[in-house]
């Protein structure tokens, strides 16, 4: 694998016709995009970091085939300024390609599933410890928008007795 760190105004990308294939019945919960004009640059910029792309090249100078889907990145990139950032490719050999799709998209996904059912709990806690910490914090209701949970849903999770 090499990394590859490109500005994403430069950037083409075609999705891997089994990352199409496997996903065609995903659901996203989301109808409408949520906003992310709010984020900064630098916020925008440390995000996009950390959502390294997985691909291969393709013929096309700055083309690539995506080996994953990254509902994030997408919402990034709806961003106004986020043709100034630069993203990081993780460019893969295509002997490599089956073995990076299956694990993206069935043991990546799984591993992450764990967080879902404590994401709301959790980001009222960070919020408040953040606050607590002096840090400056988006609010409640731009937290909510990103992760397309109702303002009242960010709250502390019951415990169960």
């Amino acid at each position: 694998m090499k990394i590859k760190r490109i500005l994403l105004s430069e950037l083409r990308l075609n999705m891997h016709p089994t990352v199409a294939e496997l996903s065609k019945g995903d659901c996203v919960k989301c109808q409408a995009p949520p906003a992310v004009d709010f984020l900064s640059e630098q916020e925008l910029q440390i995000l996009l970091s950390k959502l390294p792309l997985s691909v291969l090249t393709d013929s096309e100078e700055n083309t690539y085939i995506l080996l994953e889907k990254s509902l994030p990145f997408e919402l990034l990139k709806q961003h106004p300024r986020s043709h100034l950032c630069r993203v990081y490719l993780h460019i893969f050999n295509e002997d490599e390609a089956d073995a990076v799709i299956k694990t993206l998209l069935l043991q990546h996904a799984a591993l992450h599933y764990q967080q879902f059912d404590s994401i709301a709990s959790n980001l009222f806690y960070r919020h408040k410890n953040a606050k607590n910490v002096g840090l400056k914090t988006p609010t409640i209701r731009k937290l909510s928008a990103l992760s397309n949970l109702s303002t009242s849903a960010i709250r502390p999770k019951k415990r169960r007795t």
